[in-house]
C-alpha cells in the first residue's frame, strides 16, 4: 500500500520549504536564488488561492529584500508595500508594527 499524501499538505511545506530556502539565500548575499525562490512559494499560494495567507505577506517581504539586495529598489519597494497592506489584513495588531517596522528599516538601509 503506498502512502498518498494530502495536496494541501504538500503545498503548504512546499512554502514553507521555499521561504526558508530565500531566507537562507538573503542571508548568503545571494539575491537572484532569493528571488527566484520568492517566485516558486508566490505562485503556489496563488494557485492555491492563498491570496490572504501570512505566508505570502513573507514571501513578498523576502522578494523585497532579495531586490534590495540587487540593487531594484523602485520594484523592492512596490513588494514591501505589498507586503505591508497583507500584513495589516492578516496579522495582529502586535505583529502589524514589527513587520512595518522592518519593512521601513530596509527600505531605508
Amino acid at each position: 500500500m503506498s502512502y498518498e499524501p494530502d495536496h494541501d499538505d504538500d503545498r503548504a511545506k512546499g512554502v514553507g520549504e521555499l521561504l526558508k530556502e530565500a531566507a537562507t539565500a538573503i542571508k548568503l548575499r545571494r539575491y537572484a536564488e532569493a528571488e527566484d525562490f520568492c517566485v516558486q512559494a508566490l505562485g503556489v499560494l496563488d494557485k492555491a488561492s492563498a491570496i490572504e495567507h501570512p505566508s505570502k505577506a513573507m514571501a513578498l517581504e523576502f522578494m523585497g529584500d532579495a531586490l534590495t539586495g540587487m540593487e531594484k529598489y523602485e520594484e523592492a519597494g512596490r513588494f514591501y508595500k505589498r507586503a505591508m497592506d497583507l500584513s495589516e489584513r492578516v496579522f495582529s495588531q502586535e505583529n502589524q508594527v514589527y513587520i512595518s517596522g522592518e519593512i521601513i528599516l530596509c527600505v531605508l538601509v
